[in-house]
Formats: C-alpha cells, sequence, structure tokens
C-alpha cells in the first residue's frame, strides 16, 4: 500500500517516518534516505522495559536516540 500510493514520493534523505508494526517498508525508506521507527509494544508483556519507555518518550517528543 505504502509503496504504491504517493507517500514515497513525499520522502526526503533524512526523514524519519513513525509507523505502527506491520508496515514492513525499512528497506524501500532506506533506499530513500530515510528511517523508520516503530514505538515498543506491550503485546505479551505486562509492561515496557524501563528503556522502551524512554525510548518511546523520545519519539513522542520528535527525537531518537538512535
Amino acid at each position: 500500500m505504502v509503496e504504491l500510493s504517493d507517500f514515497c514520493t513525499l520522502i526526503k534523505p533524512g526523514d524519519v517516518v513513525l509507523a505502527d508494526r506491520g508496515f514492513l517498508v525499512t528497506e524501500t525508506l532506506g533506499v530513500l534516505g530515510a528511517k523508520l521507527v516503530i514505538p515498543a509494544f506491550t503485546k505479551g508483556k505486562n509492561q515496557l522495559h524501563p528503556l522502551e519507555i524512554e525510548e518511546t518518550h523520545h519519539i513522542a517528543q520528535g527525537s531518537n536516540s538512535n
């Protein structure tokens, strides 16, 4: 869906794309010079690990520690 839409024409080198899990476009974005960021999820866990909480907080604020 992403690759067949006009979305990829909007991506510029250095862009960071936030997505839900299941969007398997890491390679496509890499070719365009962008990075895919997917926040941590609690599925199968009672809670997030403290490092996952910190990373998710950075994502929500618009910066990524990676």
